[in-house]
C-alpha cells in the first residue's frame, strides 16, 4: 500500500491543487474514484477480502484510521467513500 501511496500521492497532490483552486465541485467525485480504486485493488489483493466489499471498506476505514497520512487526500479528511 505505501508503494501504490507513493505513486499517486504526486498526482493526487497535483490534482488537489488544481481542481481545488479552479473547480472544486469536482474533487469529491474523483477522490471517491480514487478511494473506489483503492477498494477495488484490496479486494483483488487479499483473498480474504475477495467477494466482500463491506469488509474491504472496514479494513480500509481502520487502514485511515491508523495511517491517515498515507494519501494526501486523507490527510484533507476525504475518506467516507469506501463503500
Amino acid at each position: 500500500m505505501a508503494d501504490i501511496a507513493r505513486e499517486l500521492n504526486p498526482l493526487l497532490r497535483g490534482w488537489l491543487e488544481y481542481y481545488g483552486r479552479y473547480t472544486p465541485s469536482a474533487l469529491h467525485p474523483m477522490l471517491r474514484y480514487v478511494n473506489q480504486t483503492v477498494l477495488a485493488w484490496a479486494m483483488r489483493k487479499y483473498k480474504r477480502f475477495r467477494a466482500h466489499k463491506v469488509r474491504t471498506s472496514r479494513f480500509l476505514e481502520r487502514l485511515v484510521r491508523d495511517h491517515a497520512s498515507l494519501f494526501v487526500h486523507w490527510q484533507l479528511g476525504m475518506t467516507s467513500t469506501f463503500a
